[in-house]
């Protein structure tokens, strides 16, 4: 299923070409995972929802990660001070919100806890989706258009990323795991091996939870019955599952959350007596939880990361696709980005690594229009961060055009096929929706509070 509403469809045929053999994938560090369907038109309107109270170091490494990593063309952001004591937030959220587009914050008048903190963001978000991310958290490149792929398929209703710190959600281990070095390398090094498995989970975790708009519409968002916070998510997502929704978790996006190392005795309260409603009304948790923790598809998605998550993290690369005609040769390209190359000619279309091994071959069943749903795929399947075109190798006038719509339906900056680092990063700069603000800040206080 597209990642993307549907408009115009692009239709591939990939039964000609199937997946090469694993160790071959394996030699050239590559996975693919054939997606026959893309589509690309613009994407679901997605509302970045964080509940903010007090810590302002958290909060403000949190947003400028979110700003600075975010290309999703249909976000937004919404920040909602719970009514926080610490005298640095007001400030420092008021001048973040002055300083980018596309931000607000809305303070509360009084404190509503963190579920009350939700429910009010929930209910500002219009018909968008949500995404609702802790306060604590810090995100990767690509992080949220990988969360949309996740959600593609239509009965999908929740999404949660991989963390180093969200209990069944944590890779390579179960709980709290020390991160082996900054987010945007392991982030990425994740987002390149990943296989898309999209394990089926019966609950999502709400550090990282990306809500449709229709499951929040059919269950009311989260039960204030749940208090001061822990299990209103399970709660929302036994719900919406008894409605026939699916949960999954996003195995190609990984977030991390500092959350609480120690299991305080408050914690451990607040824990076991919503896990008591929990088990009153939905007694089928217990069991489905225990299966989702040691189920094969997490096994291996833990296993994978193991795999990786020490030695390979400092020498992934930020990748990046070259497109071009029969022949796509790069003048001198940048030696810390990963190419791949893709070569176009009538209804074929090649994909090669930096050893100019063929790792992938597509036919296209529209020449004319393919070649748009073919970025997208790649742009999937093997993490691309930036596209480049060489149209000096032959490329058609009309394959240039779709590769420039794939770029701005996928938040993909476009770069010369001899770019260096810096342009890259300049590039990413300018795709990302949260550009720095010229007007004046978007900041308010409602008149009056949800109910």
């Amino acid at each position: 299923m597209s990642p993307f509403r549907r408009s115009t469809t692009y239709q591939l045929d990939l039964s000609r070409f199937p997946r090469r053999p694993e160790a071959e994938h394996q030699r050239h560090g590559l996975t693919r995972i054939a997606k026959a369907d893309a589509t690309v038109t613009d994407p679901r309107p997605i509302t970045i929802v964080v509940p903010v109270y007090n810590a302002p170091r958290d909060v403000r490494v949190c947003l400028e990660s979110v700003v600075a990593n975010t290309a999703h063309p249909g976000a937004r952001l919404l920040v909602v001070d719970d009514a926080s004591p610490d005298p640095a937030i007001a400030p420092m959220l008021a001048d973040f919100a002055a300083r980018y587009e596309r931000v607000e914050v809305v303070t509360n008048e009084i404190n509503l806890g963190f579920l009350g903190t939700c429910n009010h963001g929930f209910a500002l978000t219009a018909s968008a989706d949500v995404l609702l991310l802790n306060s604590d958290t810090v995100v990767p490149p690509r992080w949220l258009m990988g969360m949309s792929l996740a959600a593609a398929e239509s009965e999908v209703g929740t999404v949660t990323a991989l963390s180093n710190n969200a209990w069944a959600f944590s890779v390579p281990a179960v709980n709290f795991n020390e991160m082996p070095g900054p987010i945007d390398p392991v982030g990425r090094a994740i987002r390149q091996t990943s296989e898309r498995r999209y394990p089926e989970t019966p609950m999502g975790h709400g550090f990282c939870l990306l809500i449709k708009r229709e499951v929040l519409d059919a269950t009311g968002g989260f039960d204030p019955v749940f208090g001061r916070g822990y299990h209103e998510e399970t709660d929302l997502s036994m719900r919406a599952a008894a409605a026939g929704w699916r949960h999954v978790v996003d195995d190609a996006t990984f977030v991390e959350h500092t959350g609480s190392v120690s299991f305080s005795g408050e914690k451990a309260d607040l824990l076991i007596a919503n896990r008591a409603i929990i088990d009153d009304r939905h007694p089928e948790y217990g069991p489905r939880s225990e299966q989702f923790l040691v189920s094969d598809e997490m096994a291996a998605v833990r296993a994978r990361v193991d795999a990786l998550w020490n030695a390979a993290i400092g020498a992934t690369r930020p990748r990046v696709l070259v497109v071009g005609g029969p022949v796509v040769e790069l003048a001198a390209p940048a030696a810390d980005l990963a190419w791949l190359t893709l070569a176009v000619e009538g209804s074929m279309a090649s994909v090669a690594d930096e050893q100019r091994d063929v790792v992938d071959r597509f036919e296209l069943a529209d020449a004319g229009n393919g070649l748009l749903a073919v970025v997208a795929d790649l742009a999937a399947n093997y993490g691309i961060e930036a596209l480049a075109l060489v149209p000096e190798g032959g490329l058609e006038a009309d394959a240039a055009r779709q590769v420039d719509a794939a770029a701005i339906a996928l938040g993909l900056p476009v770069l010369d096929s001899d770019a260096a680092r810096v342009e890259f990063e300049q590039a990413r700069k300018q795709a990302r929706v949260f550009a720095p603000r010229s007007a004046s800040r978007t900041t308010r206080t409602p008149s009056r509070q949800p109910r």
